[in-house]
């Protein structure tokens, strides 16, 4: 059990080769958006990592990594606890992350001392991904908005899933959609994520002026370690940290003495 700082202080995992062999030739199967169940049926599928342009100007990244000793719930407890304190996000991927903020008009679902049930939310990041500073807005969905049926999956084997929608200047223009599904297995989940960057723009060139190969390939890498990374912190962390919230759990107020009159 090693605390936030440990954690802030300690790299980040190495990828393995077979990631490192992937985003060197990293074609992939193209999923539309709308058919992201596929993810979840195909197990061939759920094992790919690497990145791919199609017709309509969209890199689709693919990320998969497994992660023994997490379960649904510390992935609940994570999202819901980390927007709070730099330090948290930083924890996570700390060559990378800095900055982390809920929006104000979600305080009411992030400042209780115990998680509550999802509901959507925004948060606003900085990091650097590959050679770039970037700031993003991003909208955690439910699952039912990527037109995914929960029970649905929790009867294929995923107990949970993480629906978002990416973009900039604090949410005026969201440009990417992900899925973030975790499978079940013996050691603990898998992780099958897929991003559809730029699918939310209006126009095709749009897309070629804002995305490059480059910033595709930054982006598979990037999230490729963070999933590491949550595979070795998480537990950690939870174990420290969760399953609530101290941070917001208010002390009760001394009772006032009463005082007596001299007689």
């Amino acid at each position: 059990m090693d605390s936030i700082e440990e954690w802030k202080g300690r790299p980040s995992a190495e990828l393995p080769l077979e990631i490192v062999g992937a985003l060197a030739n990293p074609h992939i199967t193209l999923v539309s958006e709308g058919k992201a169940e596929a993810l979840v049926k195909d197990s061939a599928l759920a094992q790919e990592t690497g990145y791919r342009l199609d017709d309509d100007g969209v890199w689709q990244i693919a990320i998969s990594s497994s992660l023994p000793g997490v379960t649904p719930d510390m992935l609940r407890w994570l999202f819901w606890w980390c927007p709070k304190a730099d330090e948290r996000f930083c924890a996570l991927y700390p060559e990378s992350h800095e900055t982390i903020l809920f929006r104000e008009s979600d305080s009411s679902y992030f400042e209780r001392v115990e998680r509550p049930h999802f509901q959507d939310n925004m948060v606003y990041v900085t990091e650097r991904v590959g050679r770039e500073g970037t700031a993003s807005a991003i909208r955690f969905v439910k699952p039912e908005e990527c037109a995914l049926d929960p029970k649905k999956l929790h009867q294929e084997g995923v107990p949970y899933a993480l629906c978002a929608e990416i973009g900039t200047n604090r949410g005026a223009m969201m440009h990417t959609r992900f899925i973030g599904l975790f499978h079940k297995t013996d050691e603990g989940l898998h992780f099958t994520g897929r991003f559809w960057v730029g699918s939310m723009l209006p126009w095709k060139w749009m897309r070629k002026r804002m995305f490059t190969e480059e910033s595709a390939r930054a982006l598979c890498e990037h999230a490729s370690i963070e999933a590491r990374n949550l595979a070795e912190r998480l537990p950690s962390l939870y174990e420290a940290y969760g399953p609530g919230d101290e941070r917001y759990r208010q002390e009760p107020e001394p009772k006032k003495q009463k005082k007596h009159r001299k007689r």
